[in-house]
């Protein structure tokens, strides 16, 4: 190889990196544009899509039986249709609470007791009231919040605490709202120990989003227990609250 085609052979090469950097340097600027004209054009469908399970919450029942549909085609594509409309929770059972301002730890007592969930009478293992959240410690906040209403609240999660100890507690003593994991509700319904004929109400946390924002619903290990727990207490009268 000449000395002219090797000095030509090291530019090209030199060169590729510098083509590398300026078409990237091209792609932020153009995406710097749309932002200026479109302010909100690439971060809309992203921003929906992650506070539609907050959204969800203060919808009107209608449409958070369709939203629930929607999830239980999700969870369960692999059983027949007619099995999957059997889980179908009709629009009559939620409640409307559309109406209701900002959703937080600080206002749940308050949200419970506008949706009078906070009378029913105290039985072991029989809450009137089940309240179902994505994580232990956001169980464990809630707890603390809804023990201000000078109810019996039990708290009903995985971590740290055996199975095998829950059902001592709910044999026990008197339990009006139980809050807990779907995974360990779901296991304690199994074992007999939380009983679900004197359900009066269901509240779902949907309001709390993980760190990948996403909620209750769409959290795998938890949407399909959550939707195992709804569909094992539909045979009862209750209502379901979405906070």
């Amino acid at each position: 190889m000449s000395d002219v085609e090797g000095n030509v052979a090291y530019e090209q090469t030199e060169n590729v990196p510098d083509k590398a950097a300026k078409r990237k340097r091209r792609r932020e600027e153009l995406k710097q544009k749309v932002l200026k004209v479109y302010p909100f054009s690439l971060q809309k469908r992203q921003k929906r899509e992650q506070d539609e399970a907050r959204n969800i919450a203060i919808m009107v029942p209608a449409l958070q039986a369709d939203y629930i549909c929607g999830k239980i085609g999700v969870y369960y594509n692999e059983i027949s249709t007619l099995e999957r409309q059997d889980r179908y929770i009709p629009e009559t059972v939620f409640t409307d609470t559309s109406l209701f301002g900002e959703r937080s730890l600080t206002t749940i007592s308050t949200f419970l007791t506008i949706s009078k969930v906070e009378k029913g009478c105290e039985e072991m293992g029989r809450p009137h009231t089940i309240v179902v959240s994505a994580a232990a410690i956001r169980v464990a906040e809630l707890t603390r919040e809804m023990r201000k209403m000078n109810a019996h609240v039990l708290k009903l999660f995985a971590r740290h605490i055996k199975v095998e100890q829950q059902i001592r507690m709910l044999k026990s003593q008197p339990v009006a709202i139980a809050v807990g994991t779907p995974g360990r509700l779901m296991a304690l319904v199994e074992q007999d120990a939380l009983l679900l004929d004197g359900i009066e109400n269901v509240v779902v946390d949907t309001s709390h989003l993980d760190a990948k924002r996403r909620s209750i619903f769409d959290i795998p290990e938890c949407g399909k227990d959550l939707l195992d727990l709804l569909y094992k207490m539909k045979p009862y009268k209750m209502k379901i609250i979405l906070f």
